[in-house]
């Protein structure tokens, strides 16, 4: 049975591109997003024809802080695609020279999303709680397993990325402290957090290219390419059932 789809961050590459991948296989798909026109255009240029679009994804207007928009997401989604995040911008600081205009935007764009599917949960218990899907990123070590990026690149990033690494640790914060909620206090499932190594565009490789691996014994990798991320995600987490097997309620590291 094809399921329900619910997207937040999807003008962003990797969200945008599982989306994509996933309107064209027949899914019905409900979206966020602070600017609809903006992800209408970005589906087209992933090839998504406006049939597709008109028949098979609901565009909610709104922001991720906005609890009531994240609701009418949310309100028939049996997986949620979650890719919040911002582009960092270039700023003249030895300390900090990436640093992100909302630096929180991921731990709070996660937690209005646990909020909502709680309080979705509260009126109709019996109602099926959602599978969440998270984008974080392969700088985030689970504590006592080995690192999964390489020894080259750890001075590059926890310098030149640490703001937006931390708001990616609060993100994988928040969603472990609601784990710890009793099974009736939950508003979903279960979780998977995909840490996807450094992030690109262009690179001309596809899903078959990309090894995936649990904390503790990650896969060593370099990047890989946002549209590639996404669509691994779709294949293997959404339609490949990956969300009710190995990688359920725990860190999934991809890389090429």
């Amino acid at each position: 049975m094809i399921q329900n789809l619910a997207f937040f961050g999807a003008t962003g590459g990797c969200a945008g591109s599982c989306l994509a991948a996933a309107l064209k296989q027949g899914y019905t798909c409900t979206a966020l997003a602070r600017t609809p026109s903006k992800l209408t255009a970005f589906m087209h240029e992933k090839d998504v024809d406006s049939f597709t679009l008109d028949s098979h994804l609901q565009i909610i207007p709104g922001d991720i802080r906005d609890l009531e928009a994240v609701k009418q997401t949310l309100a028939h989604a049996d997986i949620i695609v979650s890719g919040i995040g911002a582009y960092p911008k270039f700023q003249w600081s030895p300390r900090k020279p990436l640093a992100l205009i909302d630096p929180a935007i991921c731990a709070d764009g996660i937690s209005t999303i646990l909020q909502a599917c709680q309080e979705l949960q509260k009126p109709n218990a019996k109602r099926k709680k959602p599978m969440l899907i998270s984008i974080s990123t392969a700088g985030v070590q689970t504590p006592g397993k080995p690192r999964a990026l390489p020894l080259l690149y750890l001075t590059f990033y926890y310098w030149l990325l640490a703001e937006p690494h931390a708001d990616k640790v609060a993100l994988e914060a928040k969603i472990h402290e609601y784990m710890q909620l009793q099974g009736n206090q939950k508003g979903i499932e279960g979780y998977i957090l995909v840490r996807p190594s450094i992030l690109l565009d262009g690179e001309k490789k596809g899903v078959g290219d990309v090894r995936a691996g649990l904390p503790e014994d990650p896969p060593v990798g370099y990047s890989i390419d946002r549209r590639v991320d996404g669509e691994w995600i779709f294949e293997k987490l959404v339609r490949g059932g990956g969300a009710d097997g190995v990688w359920r309620n725990g860190e999934v590291i991809v890389t090429y």
